[in-house]
């Protein structure tokens, strides 16, 4: 649904503030590319209301939280339906994640998933080169300055 720009503290209290609960039964959400998730919260209307919205976060870095969404059953009333990830609503959960972001001026970036996934890529290889030019110093400048080009949008034509 996008990416947070807030220090992974500040938005979990900000979740928590919106009355966003941890969610101890959310752990096995992962990434395109793998990477295991850094929190799971539920937004309920009530302890036993019959959906949940649900926000996983993955931070990336500092003060960026890739951030996905969706609703579904809630677990403590249907856990079956849950489990079985019967009517999941990934549009209806973003919706009500972006306008709560906008009303409260949380400071997010919208992505679709092609150019998360891309930027996980990117970042995976850029700690790659990172390390490597670490241990062998003066090897690889020219990749790092390619690598540091594409992140931080540089050379782009603009449209």
């Amino acid at each position: 649904m996008g990416t947070v720009r807030l220090s992974a503290d500040e938005f979990r209290s900000r979740l928590r503030e919106r009355g966003f609960g941890w969610d101890p039964v959310s752990f096995y959400h992962f990434t395109p590319l793998g990477e295991s998730a850094d929190g799971s919260y539920v937004y309920r209307s009530s302890p036993f209301a019959d959906r949940q919205v649900h926000v996983v976060l993955f931070v990336q870095r500092p003060e960026c939280i890739d951030v996905y969404a969706h609703e579904e059953y809630n677990w403590l009333r249907h856990p079956r339906k849950h489990a079985a990830e019967e009517n999941i609503d990934r549009v209806g959960g973003v919706s009500a994640v972006r306008e709560w972001f906008d009303e409260t001026d949380v400071p997010y970036d919208r992505r679709d998933r092609i150019r998360r996934t891309v930027d996980h890529v990117v970042q995976r290889a850029r700690r790659y080169v990172n390390d490597r030019a670490a241990a062998h110093p003066g090897r690889l400048p020219v990749v790092r300055h390619v690598l540091s080009t594409v992140t931080e949008g540089k050379g782009r034509s603009k449209s």
